[in-house]
């Protein structure tokens, strides 16, 4: 049962690594039952109140996503480099531990978005760009550091055996 729940909870992670590159909470829902699915594995360290506290920022990010009145018009790539930003701090904060994921991966979000508005499409689109950074990069701050938290659950575990 363990292997079968790991399978999951990587299948799940992976859902939202390329969910939330297409939709901003359906990304941090995916990542949470993946996460959910490797503590209960065994095959990562993942605490009961490390699962509730993630569990409560999907709540808050979902919740966010519709109530939501007037969605804002983001494009594909404006959303790929905001998402691609946190997923490359993700990674960064993997290499200094498991708050640094945190915070890098919101860095991450934020430089790419600036990263954004460098380009000829981002000039057009520079008032909304930091409402558009906040509505796509919180919900992808909580989706790659939840699978920043599963792998480094995973890798830490790895090395203790």
């Amino acid at each position: 049962m363990s292997t079968f729940l790991l399978i999951i909870g990587v299948l799940m992670l992976s859902v939202g690594l390329v969910v939330s590159f297409r939709q901003a909470s359906g990304g941090a829902m995916a990542s949470y039952l993946g996460l959910w699915a490797i503590g209960g594995s065994g095959y990562a360290s993942v605490s009961a109140k490390g699962l509730m506290f993630w569990a409560i920022a999907t709540i808050i990010v979902c919740g966010i996503g519709f109530a939501r009145r007037s969605a804002l018009a983001i494009s594909q790539r404006e959303r790929s480099f905001i998402v691609g930003g946190a997923l490359v701090g993700m990674a960064v904060g993997l290499t200094t531990g498991h708050s640094a994921i945190i915070v890098y991966s919101a860095i991450g979000a934020i430089v790419g978005g600036i990263a954004f508005r460098q380009t000829p499409q981002g000039r057009q689109a520079e008032l909304e760009t930091w409402r558009a950074i906040v509505e796509t990069g919180l919900p992808a701050v909580v989706a790659m550091s939840m699978i920043g938290v599963s792998l480094e659950g995973i890798l830490s575990r790895a090395a203790a055996l």
